[in-house]
């Protein structure tokens, strides 16, 4: 897609969150949310995205949305991957892993290069059996635990900037 393909889908997705925002459909103000957050993640805005996929986050907690926490997981560990923070992008990976069979989601193709590219990268940077390990780990988190490092992590990344190159691990 080009930028322009992403600025109008983000700029439609924003008229979306407030439409549903207005009507008061808490489940479809998170996947508005979600879906605006995937845009920015696109157009560079890790900190815009972040908040949104926080906002995302909050509204499916409350309704008990699985999938939609999810990918709030999902979200924060790519953002953390760009960081090159692989031990909770691993972790978040994880656990958005586990918790998407729990609920019989399959990915759309995107999404699969997408988590595809991480574990590359994560690969690159780090050995296969660690890689392996954190994955593993991150699916044995309980999803109290895992919603909880999620908030933490886009509530950070919602404050940041740019991408440090330079941090590790």
């Amino acid at each position: 897609a080009t930028r322009g393909d992403l600025l109008a889908a983000a700029d439609a997705f924003e008229r979306e969150l407030e439409a549903w925002t207005l009507i008061g459909d808490e489940d479809r103000t998170a996947w508005a949310e979600a879906n605006l957050a995937e845009s920015l993640v696109r157009l560079g805005d890790p900190a815009g995205a972040a908040d949104h996929q926080l906002r995302c986050l909050e509204y499916a907690r409350a309704s008990g949305l699985r999938v939609p926490c999810a990918f709030s997981m999902v979200v924060a560990a790519r953002l953390l991957a760009e960081r090159r923070r692989w031990h909770d992008a691993l972790l978040l990976q994880g656990a958005a892993d586990q918790l998407l069979r729990s609920q019989s989601f399959v990915l759309f193709a995107t999404d699969i290069e997408e988590r595809q590219a991480l574990l590359n990268d994560a690969s690159d940077a780090l050995d296969h059996e660690t890689v392996d390990r954190l994955m593993v780990e991150g699916t044995a988190l309980d999803l109290n635990s895992a919603i909880e490092m999620t908030v933490n992590v886009l509530s950070g990344l919602s404050k940041e900037g740019a991408p440090d190159a330079g941090s590790s691990v």
